[in-house]
């Protein structure tokens, strides 16, 4: 389980109109926002394989992050996504997000994050600033990318 993602999942439409008049206007833009919902929503019941279901047949992913990190850092199709996801996920534990800002414009979601958790291998906490980038086709989304660097208030 992840507790953060079930935070990061309730926070999304609310983030997304967060200061925009005109947000609930925006189709493509919600319908994109709600998807990302979705597929945090399955991640954080462990269920990856429906969580593959919101990810564009030709997906890919690239992680880029300070320090070292135990993760696999890029992958594309389907399958490398999914085992990217699975052992990403199983190495760390997301315990809060907080959406600090959310900007959706056509097919493109970004947000600026802050998480916190710890790494399973050794307990060691981590507290970091993300920066995602979501790209959807067909309303799936096509391509990930992620920054985190650790937080400096």
């Amino acid at each position: 389980m992840q507790p953060g993602f079930v935070r990061l999942a309730a926070q999304l439409v609310e983030a997304f109109e967060r200061g925009d008049g005109a947000a609930t206007d925006k189709r493509v833009e919600t319908e994109h926002v709600r998807c990302l919902g979705e597929l945090f929503a399955a991640i954080a019941a462990d269920d990856y394989a429906g969580a593959m279901r919101y990810l564009d047949p030709d997906a890919s992913y690239a992680l880029y992050a300070g320090g070292p990190v135990p993760f696999r850092m890029a992958g594309r199709g389907l399958a490398e996504v999914e085992e990217g996801i699975r052992r990403n996920f199983g190495v760390l534990t997301f315990e809060w997000v907080e959406i600090e800002t959310l900007a959706a414009q056509g097919d493109v979601v970004v947000m600026i994050i802050r998480q916190r958790g710890h790494w399973r291998h050794n307990g060691e906490e981590f507290d970091e600033r993300g920066m995602l980038e979501y790209r959807f086709r067909d309303g799936r989304i096509a391509r990930y990318r992620g920054w985190a660097l650790p937080f400096a208030p």
